[in-house]
């Protein structure tokens, strides 16, 4: 995906929980190099919503494969 910072990206899965407190999303450059979590906003049973922060100044600007992971403990 291309580093842009506010980039839209929906997660799609089954039977997620409501329960902003305990999700998380991070980001990661590089086998771990660079990382950055956010909070998604819940749309409904199968699908979360999420902007694409800020990778920093370590990431070059163009397309570049991040890994995506989603935990449900914070």
């Amino acid at each position: 995906m291309a580093k842009r910072r506010g980039y839209k990206i929906w997660i799609h899965g089954s039977m997620f929980m409501n329960s902003e407190q305990l999700l998380s999303v991070r980001f990661s450059y590089n086998g771990g190099e660079v990382e950055k979590s956010v909070v998604p906003v819940f749309k409904n049973h199968k699908l979360l919503g999420v902007s694409l922060p800020d990778m920093g100044e370590l990431v070059p600007i163009g397309q570049h494969m991040l890994n995506v992971e989603l935990t449900l403990n914070g």
